[in-house]
């Protein structure tokens, strides 16, 4: 049955028509051949919105469902206001998108004059800022915003001209206008997906300022203040300003209209009520968010979230915890246990009860099935929890974990990294203490006992063969670093331990016996059948021996290298400790089990420096002349026994070597600023300043080489560039010297990681990793213009692609800029194109027109460049890498 309301709307709309048919017929002729008559205006008002602006519409609201269907919350962290703003790819939804976009504009095309060309710009707007192209978006926003103001001076004097009453005019101004027909003004719209797409790029101050303005507009559709209160509450909560967040989160949760909506925003102001300690309004927020009946995956968070609030509120412990397990052993919460056991791991951890919740965490983790975001939360904290109990290995393979499934753009994921780098090297250093020392230990068994253990190791591995044929489905389990290389069982942390416990239990511990260990540890053959944890083992060939053994050390000089790589892996994690994790009793402990291990060895004075220094550092002053002592007593010659003695020995050498690099660092700057005669003459005098003192010649040698270039050209640079290379072969400035006269010659080299020069102290220069650079043509392009001349100058090449562009782009409305990657290459960056086909297109239009591009008849090479890739290669800062890159992919 057709509604009473759509009937008027018929009857009006057909008066209209009739109305505007019987005016067009009086009128002789239009002003404008572009100006369409009244019965047009309302075809094209029809067409354009029951056509293009109703399909891309629809369209658009799929992609907005199918992001906020992709997007996982993490009820543990304060919730995204916007879901389909917090996925960490669109890119699914780009093809939907890419047709909300060609369909608009078609229909702005062809109905330019409709009412609802300002609505399908704002399509177009948002679906861009859906794509995360906001550069784009801002862009459309801002010209919504110009275009369709009336009070602009351009709109203003089109009113003049067509010298309209009055009267319609005030009408067509207000926006208040109650007619029914009236059509709202969509440039509001624009101002609030505006300030969206600043908070997307960080620009909190500039939406701070577009929310206010519109505050203040008296002209601002009701309609639209339901999200503008959302806006403000999302710039707070983007920026972390969450106690900012509650005031204008609790104006949006009064104005919303949807529950979906409400229910969302209440959880989140839960949230921040909690984080505020304000657990009674906590506590009052999560009840309003059940009485709103959201999905069961939000009513379920609710419920923990109400429990643990209960309980930060002054409640029992055990009544919050027996309703918890209750929550865990309830059928229809499966798939919801790892978000239980980790609320009871909270408790237990909350209430100092730390083995239960490492436990708690543990299920967590196997009770996990698609939840990435709840594992991601329960390997962080495991990671931290072994951290801070000195497990570093457990703690490094739990980071890694957590990277494997912690989304990316989590504040959280730079850190986790810089943990898990940070763990790397004490890690692999503790994994080689174990593996040697278990190695060496069975290298004293006797043939026997060997046999017994291949035995062990061979029927639990043809037990785990048999589980994973049958599909037996085994907790998930961190992977351990990847550091050590083999398939050897002993490899296996997991493994070696079991192992290490089955050996101590039949042999006892070898390294607690070893004057008698043959005597204390001979057992008979009948005693091995007694045990019944030993019995039914499989037999043993030759073969396999030698498999499960064949790392086992067999000769003096085998266990001679095993102790050395024991010596050396307690040396690194005394400086590891120190320098890594910032960990002085570790360090100090690593360093006096290497002395007692292995007194007398080759790292023995540095550890006792070591140990000096730290005692030293923690004012405990016999313990550092203990050590003191025994460095002057056994190394009196050594750097370190003369730091000990005199105080300012240390101070000189480090006066010494800043002079050096102080030295150095002027020269650079020199050749930075284009100073190149400078530049030269300082490398060249430095060996006669400073002399034996100069050690690092070949810094100095390098960069006047590159000087060189700047003051006599290309030949004599070349020339200074093979003089280094013959001169200091073999080092990080000879490979330099190498890569840049093939970039100059064109010369082909071995990839090798670069070492542009750079200030002595600072980190090389990392290569980027296998995979660094992806494909991604369907994003955001930048252009790069790398000068292959180090003496060209920026500023003359930027006016003169400025220029290029001006005449052969005039649409695109490109940006130039400069780029320093390394001492060798100019780069010139243009942005932006939003997909590698546009961007190819500019490419292909400058070969044989590089003169014209950069004013200039140097050489350029003209590359196109994804935004997440140039991301990567300001990272890595390796062009030459990335120009490979591109030619084998572009």
């Amino acid at each position: 049955m057709i509604k009473k309301t759509s009937i008027l709307v018929y009857i009006l709309l057909g008066c209209l028509a009739l109305g505007a048919f019987t005016s067009c017929s009086t009128k002789k002729k239009r002003k404008k051949k572009d100006d369409p008559s009244a019965i047009g205006k309302v075809y094209h008002n029809l067409t354009a919105h029951y056509n293009g602006y109703f399909n891309a519409n629809e369209l658009l609201k799929t992609s907005y469902a199918n992001l906020n269907a992709q997007y996982r919350d993490n009820y543990n962290q304060v919730l995204p206001l916007y879901k389909h703003s917090a996925v960490d790819n669109a890119q699914s939804e780009f093809a939907s998108l890419d047709e909300v976009i060609k369909k608009s504009s078609v229909g702005i095309q062809l109905h330019r004059t409709s009412r609802w060309s300002d609505d399908s710009y704002m399509l177009i707007g948002e679906a861009r800022y859906l794509k995360q192209e906001y550069d784009e978006a801002e862009k459309t926003f801002n010209f919504i915003i110009d275009e369709y103001d009336p009070n602009s001076k351009r709109n203003k004097k089109k009113r003049k001209k067509k010298k309209k009453k009055k009267s319609k005019k005030k009408a067509e101004e207000n926006p208040k206008t109650k007619f029914p027909l009236q059509h709202r003004p969509i440039r509001y719209d624009a101002q609030v997906w505006l300030a969206r797409t600043l908070v997307e790029q960080g620009r909190f101050d500039e939406a701070e300022t577009i929310v206010l303005r519109l505050q203040k507009d008296e002209g601002l559709h009701k309609t639209l203040k339901d999200e503008l209160a959302s806006t403000e509450a999302y710039i707070q909560l983007e920026r972390k300003s969450y106690t900012n967040a509650i005031e204008p989160l609790q104006r949006a949760i009064e104005i919303a209209k949807r529950k979906k909506d409400k229910s969302r925003m209440t959880y989140i102001l839960g949230q921040l009520y909690e984080r505020e300690g304000m657990y009674a309004e906590a506590s009052d927020a999560f009840k309003k968010v059940l009485k709103l009946r959201p999905d069961y995956d939000m009513e379920f968070a609710t419920r923990l979230r109400a429990a643990q609030t209960e309980l930060a509120n002054g409640g029992d412990v055990d009544a919050v915890r027996k309703k918890l397990r209750r929550m865990s052993r309830d059928a229809k919460n499966v798939e919801y246990r790892d978000q239980v056991f980790f609320a009871l791991a909270q408790l237990e951890l909350d209430n100092g009860n730390r083995q239960d919740g490492i436990d708690n965490l543990l299920k967590s983790v196997a009770a996990s099935t698609d939840n990435q975001a709840q594992k991601a939360e329960s390997y962080l904290m495991l990671a931290g929890l072994y951290f801070e109990d000195e497990l570093y290995v457990k703690s490094k393979n739990y980071y890694d974990s957590t990277l494997t499934v912690l989304a990316k753009n989590d504040d959280r994921y730079e850190q986790t990294k810089q943990y898990s780098e940070n763990l790397t090297g004490i890690a692999k250093n503790l994994s080689t203490i174990q593996l040697q020392d278990s190695l060496l230990m069975i290298a004293e068994m006797n043939p026997a006992q060997q046999k017994r253990l291949v035995a062990q190791l061979k029927k639990r591995e043809a037990e785990q063969v048999a589980a994973k044929a049958a599909n037996v489905k085994t907790p998930s389990r961190p992977t351990a670093p990847s550091t050590l290389k083999s398939d050897f069982w002993v490899y296996d942390s997991r493994q070696a331990k079991k192992a290490s416990k089955d050996f101590i239990k039949t042999w006892g511990d070898l390294r607690k016996r070893e004057d008698n260990w043959r005597r204390s540890a001979a057992k008979s053959t009948g005693d091995f059948d007694d045990d019944p944890e030993l019995a039914d083992l499989p037999t043993v060939s030759e073969d396999d021996e030698a498999r499960f053994l064949r790392n086992v050390p067999k000769t003096d000089a085998d266990k001679k290298k095993a102790h050395a790589q024991i010596e050396e892996a307690y040396s690194n994690l005394g400086n590891l400790y120190r320098d890594k994790i910032n960990n002085t009793p570790k360090s100090i402990e690593a360093y006096e089990q290497l002395l007692k291990r292995y007194p007398g060895g080759k790292y023995e004075a540095d550890a006792l420096y070591s140990l000096f220094i730290a005692y030293d550092e923690q004012g405990k002053t016999a313990l550092a002349d203990s050590y003191k002592m025994k460095l002057i007593e056994k190394y009196p010659s050594s750097r370190y026994a003369r730091a000990v003695i005199d105080p300012d020995f240390k101070n000189q050498a480090e006066q010494q070597a800043n002079a050096v690099l102080n030295h150095y660092e002027n020269a650079l700057k020199n050749y930075e600023n284009g100073n190149y005669a400078q530049s030269l003459q300082a490398a060249m005098v430095a060996d006669s300043i400073f002399g034996s003192k100069n050690t690092i010649k070949p810094k100095f040698a390098l960069l006047a080489a590159l000087s060189t270039g700047g003051v006599k050209g290309k030949d004599a640079y070349i020339a200074s560039l093979r003089g280094v290379m013959t001169t200091y072969p073999k080092t990080d400035e000879a490979d330099e010297a190498q890569r840049i006269i093939a970039y100059l010659t064109g010369e082909k080299v071995p990839k090798k990681p670069s070492a542009t020069p750079e200030k002595p102290g600072d980190k090389p220069k990392p290569s980027a990793p296998e995979g660094t650079f992806k494909e991604e043509k369907d994003k955001k392009h930048y252009i790069l213009i790398a000068i292959k001349d180090v003496t060209a100058k920026r500023g003359p090449i930027k006016v003169a692609i400025s220029n290029y562009n001006r005449s052969n782009h005039s649409l695109d409305r490109l940006k130039v800029s400069s780029l320093s990657l390394d001492l060798k290459t100019p780069i010139m960056v243009i942005r932006s194109y939003p997909n590698a086909e546009k961007a190819a297109k500019f490419v292909a239009g400058t070969q044989g027109k590089e003169s014209e591009l950069t004013g200039t008849s140097v050489p350029v090479k003209v590359m196109s460049i994804s935004q997440n890739n140039y991301k990567a290669l300001l990272r890595f800062k390796n062009l030459d890498e990335y120009t490979t890159y591109y030619d084998e992919n572009y």
